[in-house]
Parts: structure tokens; C-alpha cells; sequence
């Protein structure tokens, strides 16, 4: 796109808005390499306007327009530039145009993964524009929700694990969550593939320990977990849209599971994936004891689900547990470049394919998850489960007994 000759224009504000409009048009579209191009050119030294000097962050800069690129932000031009789900990290950053125009952008809070979750941005002469993605949630047609963040980049929405804290690991607020959304998700008439992640370091940690103990002091309380940890299995076999796992880090437990039931998997190469139900006196019920032997084959399976075992990156693609190992640095390009794919591809084809597939495990898991619940349920009372509980808390290695019916 060419651009307005720089400091040509006798015009300085019909430059501005010449030049904003040019940014804004590219931003808009995703392209990323071309406002970076644009900013390789002129930003480091000027502003776009032409007319500025930058006094500093040039570098935090273009990491925060790298990632308004590839987050699909969207924005909008009307006197001032308006943006909504920011998530990068940058330093505090000015730029005076001139004595009436400076851009200020003032990044009040970031997360463990380096994500921007609040900041200020002021663009042009008098006009303010406050984001605060997170506290102040951009409302979403999918709902809203405490533990999940929705992104939306054209017709691909990406559902992130918004527990970063605490390695994205479920309490019973954000299974009950999850389990709603991959419902809604295959009705959502404005998305055709979906991305599933998670925020910070973890892909998931699986089941927060404080939950857990809740369960097993009140046993009724796993009722419901029984109910949706069918929902969400049911939920990602039936939506028709391909669902692609984003694994951005440990994937554990029921972590894994969703992982592994998803429809295509990219796995960062320092990422690994493991379902230690049985490390916690647990059957792997919600899914894992039918999802890894359907992947893996009968004897793998039982090698990892028996022991609780991690399996690093490159040996769960070389032994066809996920699709894709990449660099960690490579993550998002690779699970944006296959998203764009699908989406380009022939929607009713690509959906029907998915449900074809599906139909044999589908099958399976009407029995399969019954059983596997109603294990799980049983061993969520019994003492070496109250033993794994009380050693994690007291840092120690479990003392399992012999066996000892449920009381």
C-alpha cells in the first residue's frame, strides 16, 4: 500500500488522518509483515505522521503492533484509533508528533507469559481511548466467562484457560465453564474454526488440588463434574467445526485430555503431556483412558496411563499422540498459518469429514465414558486418593497402603 510522501503535505492533520487510515487498513487486515514494514520504515525514527521524533521503545513498539497483527484486533478510525484485546508485553511508550499530537501507550499490567491484560492507549490530538482487556471484558455473542478469554481473528475464535497463576489447572468454575463454551462454540454462527489454548506458561495443570480435596470431602460434589466431564468430551466429538489444540505448555490430566480429543495438535517443542490420574489415587475417567489408546495403541496407552509417566514433545509426535512439534518462538505461526487453511477451505466438506471420523469413537465413548466416570467416581473416595491429596499439601512422596475398599 503506498503510502503519503513523508513531511510533504502542507496539511499536517490530512496527513495524519491519510497515514492513520493507511496504518489502520493494514492492521485491521492482519497483515503483519506490512505494518512492520511500514514501521521498520518510518517508526524507528519518526512517527508515521512524519512529522515526530520517538523518544523511546521503538522495540517494545513493534512487539505490540506485531501482536495487534496477530491477535486480529480490531480498530477503528473516528477522530482516534480504538483497540480491544491487546496481549503483549512493551514498555511505557511515547511519541510527540508535534506540540499538539502525541501518542502515548502506558502498559499497566502484564501477565506470567508476558501478555499485556490492561493498558492505556491516547492516539491524536485530544482523543483517549482506554482498553482494558481482561477487567473490563470486550463482550463476546459466546458469553462471558471468569476463567476463559475469547479471541476472535475473521471466522477463527480462539478459547484460552485463563487461570495463569495457578498453570491453567480447573477448579470447579472453569470446568463448568469450559463445558458450556465447547457447546455454544459449535452453534456460534460468526466462527468456523476453533483454537484451544491456554493463557501463560501452561496448557493446563489438570485438576486444581483444592478442588479435588472439595470433592473428595463431599462426594456429591463430583456429580456434576461426572456430568460435564461428559459434556466436554460430547462437546469437542460433535461440534463440526475442527477444533485445533494450541498446547503451549504442560498439558496434564484433564489438560490432556482435551488436548488429545481435539481435531489437529500443536505441541511447543519445551511442552509435554502426561495423565497422572493415577499418581493421585484417580482413574483416568473424564476421557484419558479413551482418548490414548484410541492414538497411541493398547500397549502405549497402558504404559502411560498406568504409571502417570510425562512424554515430552518430540516422542508424542513421533508416536502419534499430537500432530505438530514446533518451536516455542513458532507456535503461533504455525497454529495461525493451519487455522487460515481450514477456514479457506470448503466449510460443509470439512465439517462432514470431521463427523465421519469421529463416528467410531463417538460410538465408543456412549459406553467408554460411563465406565470410565463411574471408576473414577469410586476412587475419588478412597484412601490413597485422601493419601495423594494430603502428600501434595505436606510436599512429600504419597505412601499408597494396600488395597482398601472405599468407606
Amino acid at each position: 500500500m503506498a503510502l503519503p510522501a513523508l513531511a510533504t503535505q502542507a496539511d499536517k492533520n490530512e496527513h495524519y488522518r491519510a497515514v492513520l487510515a493507511a496504518y489502520t487498513e493494514l492492521v485491521t487486515a492482519g497483515d503483519v509483515e506490512a505494518v512492520l514494514a511500514l514501521f521498520a520504515e518510518n517508526a524507528t525514527v519518526e512517527d508515521p505522521v512524519g512529522s515526530g521524533r520517538l523518544i523511546a521503545g521503538a522495540d517494545e513498539l513493534r512487539t505490540f503492533y506485531t501482536e495487534i497483527c496477530r491477535r486480529g484486533m480490531t480498530l477503528r478510525i473516528d477522530g482516534h484509533i480504538a483497540c480491544a484485546r491487546a496481549s503483549v508485553a512493551c514498555a511505557p511508550i511515547r511519541i510527540d508528533v508535534d506540540s499538539t499530537v502525541t501518542h502515548d501507550i502506558s502498559v499497566v499490567q502484564f501477565d506470567d507469559n508476558g501478555r499485556i491484560v490492561r493498558y492505556d492507549a491516547h492516539w491524536g490530538p485530544g482523543d483517549v481511548e482506554r482498553v482494558v482487556a481482561g477487567a473490563e471484558r470486550v463482550a463476546d455473542s459466546l458469553g462471558d466467562y471468569e476463567h476463559l478469554v475469547i479471541r476472535r481473528r475473521g471466522r477463527i475464535v480462539t478459547i484460552a484457560l485463563n487461570r495463569p497463576e495457578k498453570l491453567n489447572a480447573f477448579n470447579a468454575r472453569l470446568h463448568t465453564e469450559l463445558a458450556m463454551i465447547l457447546q455454544r462454540v459449535g452453534d456460534d454462527p460468526d466462527s468456523d474454526i476453533v483454537v484451544l489454548t491456554g493463557n501463560g506458561r501452561a496448557f493446563s495443570a489438570g485438576g486444581d488440588i483444592g478442588w479435588q480435596q472439595a470433592a473428595y470431602e463431599s462426594p456429591a460434589l463430583f456429580e456434576a463434574t461426572v456430568r460435564e466431564a461428559k459434556q466436554i468430551v460430547f462437546a469437542i466429538l460433535d461440534c463440526e467445526k475442527p477444533i485445533i489444540a494450541r498446547i503451549n505448555g504442560p498439558a496434564v490430566g484433564l489438560g490432556a485430555t482435551i488436548a488429545l480429543f481435539s481435531d489437529v495438535s500443536f505441541i511447543a517443542e519445551t511442552a509435554h503431556i502426561a495423565d497422572p490420574h493415577v499418581s493421585v489415587g484417580m482413574v483416568a475417567g473424564d476421557g484419558g483412558a479413551l482418548i490414548w489408546p484410541h492414538l497411541v495403541g493398547l500397549a502405549r496407552a497402558k504404559h502411560y496411563l498406568l504409571t502417570g509417566d510425562p512424554i515430552d514433545a518430540s516422542e508424542a509426535v513421533r508416536i502419534g499422540l499430537v500432530n505438530f512439534v514446533v518451536p516455542d518462538a513458532e507456535l503461533d505461526r504455525a497454529v495461525d498459518a493451519y487455522a487460515d487453511r481450514l477456514a479457506a477451505g470448503a466449510q460443509l466438506a470439512i465439517r462432514y469429514s470431521k463427523l465421519t471420523i469421529n463416528a467410531g469413537i463417538r460410538a465408543l465413548a456412549g459406553s467408554a465414558m460411563d465406565v470410565g466416570l463411574g471408576y473414577e467416581s469410586v476412587t475419588n473416595m478412597t484412601d490413597d486418593h485422601r493419601e495423594a491429596l494430603a502428600a501434595f499439601r505436606e510436599r512429600r512422596k504419597p505412601n499408597f497402603g494396600a488395597r482398601r475398599d472405599p468407606s
